[in-house]
């Protein structure tokens, strides 16, 4: 099986490498196997707007976006690769499926907070 084109990073995953100012991981996913790591805009968003660590992720991230160590998966790249995508692949897809992972990954995490909070009884009153 041939290796995958793309792999889409999520700003959790980028988070802990630029905290670790390590980066070689991507550039050998893209220099030995070829692929390439993608984010999407709205992780290029959120990660522009990290509170404390701002700083540190804008530079990190603008480096690894300049030299191509990372790209920004947006509609014209995607396009890209519908030449060898299954019928049926499009932008619009693509942007429906990763709302649906935001709404699972985010009820998830708030049944796990919840279930976090219920074991302190310090924390029972507060809402999610």
């Amino acid at each position: 099986m041939p290796n995958p084109a793309l792999l889409i990073c999520d700003s959790d995953v980028l988070v802990q490498f630029f905290l670790a100012n390590e980066i070689r991981p991507f550039r050998q996913l893209k220099d030995i196997y070829g692929i390439q790591p993608v984010i999407v805009q709205e992780v290029d968003l959120e990660l522009r707007f990290v509170g404390r660590h701002k700083d540190k992720f804008v530079h990190q991230l603008e480096k690894s976006l300049k030299s191509e160590v990372l790209r920004v998966l947006d509609p014209a790249y995607f396009q890209s690769f519908l030449s060898t995508a299954p019928a049926g692949t499009s932008w619009a897809g693509f942007q429906s499926l990763g709302a649906q992972y935001v709404r699972t990954y985010s009820s998830r995490r708030s049944v796990y907070l919840r279930s976090r909070c219920d074991a302190r009884p310090a924390c029972s009153e507060q809402r999610f």
